[in-house]
Parts: C-alpha cells; sequence; structure tokens
C-alpha cells in the first residue's frame, strides 16, 4: 500500500501523449505499444515522460458467478467458500484487486522521421481501496455491479484453475517489483498532421531476470503498431491497429507464444490553446488460445474507454483520465486511473 500512496504522490507532483496501457491482471506483463504525439521532436531532441496507470479489477468465471448468484450470504468469502467453489467442475477463476504501475520512458529522435525510446516501470498490488467508489458510480450511472457486494471490499484474491494445468489460490497480494524493460522504434511519415499523418511503432519486452511471478511472463514480447493522425482545426482523429506477439503472465500462464491484435480509434478536442479533452475507445485481444483456456470470453475481446484532459505547460505535457471497461467479457479491467507528465 506505501507503494500506491507514493505513485500517487509522483504522478500528482508530475501530473502523455498515450493511450491507457492495458492494466488487466490477465495483460498488464504483455509489452505495451503507447499512443504517438501529433508532433515529431526535432532531430536530436531527447523526451522524458512519467506515467501512472491504477486500476481495480473485479472478475470471474461463469460458474464462480453462478455460485455467488445462489448464495445468500454477501460481505463474506470463507474457508467453506473456498473449498465449494475449487469442487466446481470446469475451469475456474476469481481475481479481485487492484495494481498501480509507473513507467519511465526517455525517448531520443535521431532525425526527421526515426526515434527510439527505452521504458523502465515498477508495478505494486494491492487488495485497495475503490471498490465503495466503483460501486457507488456503477449505481450512479446504472451500470451492472457483476456481484461485487458478494464479497468483502478490499480484499486482493485470486483463484484459478485453467486447462493448462495453470492453478492457484492467492489470498494476499503479490510482492510489488520492477517490469521487464522495453526498447522501441518509431518511424514518423511526416513531422506532423498536414491534415494527416501515419506513424508506425515497434517495440520489444526484454525478459531481463526469467519468469517472475507476477513481475515477468519471461517472454521476449514483440508488437507493432500502425497509427493514422488527422487534424482539422481544433479537431484530431486517430486510429491505430496493433498486433503482439506475446506470452501471458500473472492470471494466467501459457504454454508458448500468442498472436494477439487490437485497434483504437481516438477524437481530440482544443478546448484552448494549451489544452485539450480526448476521448479514446481500444479493443483487443488477451493472448490466449484454446490450448490455454476453453473459457471462450477470455479468448475473445477486451474493450475500454477512456476519457480525459491534457494541458501543455511550456515544454511539458499534463495528462489525466479515467479508463472504463465496456461491452466485453468479464475478465478485465473494471475502473482505472490514468496520470502522466512528459517533457521535451
Amino acid at each position: 500500500m506505501r507503494f500506491l500512496r507514493t505513485a500517487f504522490v509522483l504522478a500528482a507532483l508530475a501530473s502523455v501523449d498515450a493511450c491507457a496501457r492495458d492494466l488487466s491482471m490477465f495483460g498488464v506483463l504483455r509489452v505495451d505499444l503507447p499512443q504517438p504525439p501529433l508532433e515529431t521532436p526535432a532531430p536530436g531532441r531527447w523526451g522524458y515522460s512519467l506515467d501512472l496507470g491504477y486500476q481495480n479489477t473485479w472478475s470471474m468465471s461463469p460458474n464462480i458467478e453462478d455460485y455467488f448468484t445462489n448464495r445468500q450470504a454477501q460481505r463474506q468469502f470463507t474457508a467453506t467458500d473456498l473449498l465449494f467453489i475449487r469442487s466446481l467442475e470446469g475451469e475456474k477463476f476469481l481475481v479481485d484487486g487492484e495494481l498501480g504501475v509507473i513507467d519511465f520512458t526517455v525517448r531520443r529522435q535521431l532525425d526527421a522521421h526515426w526515434g527510439i525510446r527505452g521504458t523502465v516501470g515498477v508495478i505494486g498490488y494491492t487488495g485497495g481501496f475503490m471498490d465503495s467508489t466503483i460501486e457507488g458510480f456503477h449505481r450512479a450511472f446504472g451500470f451492472r455491479d457483476y456481484l461485487r457486494p458478494s464479497v468483502p471490499r478490499n480484499l486482493f484474491t485470486v483463484l484459478t484453475e485453467f486447462q493448462n494445468g495453470d492453478s492457484q489460490t492467492r489470498l494476499d497480494a503479490p510482492s510489488s517489483g520492477l517490469l521487464d524493460p522495453e526498447i522501441g522504434v518509431r518511424y514518423s511519415w511526416f513531422e506532423r498532421p498536414a491534415p494527416w499523418n501515419l506513424v508506425l511503432d515497434a517495440a520489444m519486452k526484454i525478459p531481463v531476470a526469467g519468469r517472475r511471478a507476477y513481475l515477468s511472463n519471461g517472454g521476449w514480447d514483440v508488437g507493432t503498431q500502425a497509427t493514422l493522425q488527422g487534424v482539422w482545426g481544433k479537431h484530431v482523429g486517430t486510429a491505430s491497429a496493433s498486433l503482439t506477439y506475446s506470452r501471458g503472465g500473472g492470471v494466467i500462464e501459457t504454454g508458448g507464444y500468442r498472436l494477439a491484435p487490437g485497434m483504437m480509434l481516438g477524437y481530440e478536442y482544443a478546448l484552448a490553446d494549451a489544452t485539450r479533452g480526448f476521448v479514446q475507445g481500444s479493443l483487443y485481444r488477451y493472448p490466449l488460445n484454446s490450448d490455454d483456456t476453453a473459457i471462450g470470453g477470455l479468448r475473445q475481446r477486451k474493450s475500454q474507454l477512456e476519457v480525459g484532459f491534457r494541458h501543455r505547460y511550456g515544454d511539458s505535457t499534463f495528462e489525466f483520465s479515467i479508463v472504463e471497461a465496456f461491452g466485453a467479457f468479464n475478465g478485465l479491467p473494471d475502473f482505472g486511473i490514468q496520470l502522466g507528465w512528459s517533457t521535451r
């Protein structure tokens, strides 16, 4: 918990041109492909960014959902519940907890088109503090609560049993630690959208210490992304398509590497000379197939909506956004916060 409080203080003091990274416990250990800025830095310029993502996950398999639906008790999870869930037929998973990630990135613009970057991150897990707020948010807007009141608030719980033999029971939060570093290269067709631009990204995650529970999937993950940007007066449109080749990690391990496509659509509006509001919708798959799990929802899609603001002050850009999962299987981040600062 101390790690997460420190993370919020750092982000508030520093508080980027980036789409919210996947913070799900099913996908947070994969390679990340941030969105490019609208303007390419001048050749030779250095850039730095600090990003904080914090999210809450409440997710379960259909058989556990049926169990909680038929159980009368609320706000409890006992040894009897654990034994009964373990006896259920078929695959099962229950994930309840929060995590925070801080990423620090250094960028270098080589010439008018090519740029490189390196990213290091640290992650922390906790039972959290957001459950009550999220339940109130869902009630206020009429969203489904996915049986959140079935268990006590702010407890970290991971209970899984998948057909690939991956099984675990964790009733306390894993240790915090360093994530695998990433390196990336970027090519911008033009210096800035006039009125459009095409930006190509490639990235690799380096497993410096092999597989580490909840810290590294042990894989040399790679990913590519193509982003089309358009500017019309105060309006900005963005469309990205990505493809990653990665292992799983965290809640579920995979037997090998998996392809996972994704896409993002975004819109920005200039509220003032230095302030923009934005909304971004993302849709992509987890790196899982039928060898890993027979639960179809986990092999289909994950979707999320991000809404926020960016403000530029001098050479710095500050960002705040909230992230909510929509229209996908109940195995993804439910609610998250993104804070960021970048400079060049």
